[in-house]
């Protein structure tokens, strides 16, 4: 099985992948191209870059997209290797070209599970502003996360569940809320760090 989490950043997104790591879940390995040697706006966080020929060849097609100026691939072994239910793996995304996670569907169906991760506009703020992170890599983030949250509203039957996260300053009174779109119910976990 191939989980996506879509959308996840921060706090979240390294929460939402302890967890599901620690539930069984290997972590698709992430490629990074930068084809002009520059990025627009310097990301904080270290990046492992490949060459031209590594990344196109160790990629699958489907699992590609840029980020501010910066090719990422997927590793296509641990792919197929999920998508042909012999692991379950995890891949995280953050593009807002939501026609890759439409495609991932078509092409392998029910092999795969997309999760929208949610964060409220004042928490995703409050937690880039405690990072040590530039003035412009924050608005570019926030930026980012709105547009993908615009995606998700837009394209909502693509996702098969929606994580809903509240920090200290959430509007949500719960820390972490699991949502199946087709019920109207939904299932409280808090996500401890650990």
């Amino acid at each position: 099985m191939l989980l996506v989490l879509y959308g996840s950043t921060a706090e979240m997104g390294h929460k939402s992948r302890d967890y599901l790591v620690k539930a069984g879940y290997s972590l698709i390995n992430k490629l990074n191209y930068n084809p002009t040697d520059h990025e627009t706006i310097p990301l904080s966080g270290e990046r492992e870059y490949v060459s031209k020929e590594e990344f196109y060849s160790g990629t699958d097609s489907l699992f590609r997209y840029e980020f501010n100026g910066i090719q990422i691939g997927f590793n296509q072994e641990q792919i197929l290797a999920a998508v042909s239910n012999q692991a379950n793996c995890l891949l995280t995304l953050s593009t807002t070209n939501i026609k890759i996670l439409s495609e991932i569907k078509r092409v392998h169906g029910d092999n795969v599970k997309i999760i929208f991760t949610y964060i409220d506009d004042s928490t995703l703020e409050s937690i880039f502003r405690s990072y040590d992170r530039s003035e412009d890599e924050i608005k570019m983030r926030i930026s980012v996360g709105k547009a993908l949250k615009e995606s998700y509203a837009q394209n909502a039957g693509l996702f098969d569940y929606v994580v809903m996260y509240g920090g200290e300053d959430s509007v949500f009174t719960v820390p972490c809320a699991l949502i199946h779109p087709e019920e109207t119910s939904y299932t409280t976990r808090s996500i401890k760090q650990h």
